[in-house]
Formats: structure tokens, sequence, C-alpha cells
């Protein structure tokens, strides 16, 4: 994914077209409910926190990163 990320970001920048990864650890969706059956609430991400990052992951008008979103780190960024 690093490598792909990176390398559409250098392809598409003369277009104006920025790439980014968002790489969230396991997250509380239907479709994870769907496959995996339920799980401790408190070991699962927050779809609303995966969408806020990835909010700022678009303001912030950089390309190639790949951004992990984890539970030890969505608070503090």
């Amino acid at each position: 994914m690093v490598n792909l990320t990176q390398a559409l970001a250098d392809e598409w920048i003369v277009d104006n077209v920025k790439v980014n990864c968002i790489n969230p650890e396991r997250t509380a969706t239907p479709m994870r409910v769907n496959n995996f059956g339920v799980e401790p609430a408190d070991s699962l991400l927050d779809p609303k926190e995966v969408a806020i990052k990835s909010l700022k992951v678009l303001a912030m008008g950089g390309t190639g990163s790949v951004i992990d979103v984890r539970k030890d780190n969505i608070k503090a960024s």
C-alpha cells in the first residue's frame, strides 16, 4: 500500500490529484460485525473518529502519505 500510494501520488501530482492512504485499525462498522460478530467495543475504533481523522488528512493538502489510525494515537492527533 505504501509504494502504491507514493507511486500514484508522484504520477498524478502533475494533474493536481492528491493520493493518500488511511489505514485504520479494526473499526466498529456494520460490515465488521457481519463478518466477525460482536466484539468488545473498547477494542475497536469508533468510525466517527476515523472519519474525523480522514477529514483532517484531506484538509492537510499533502500527497503520498499513509496515515495509520490507531486507538493509541487517535486522541493525540
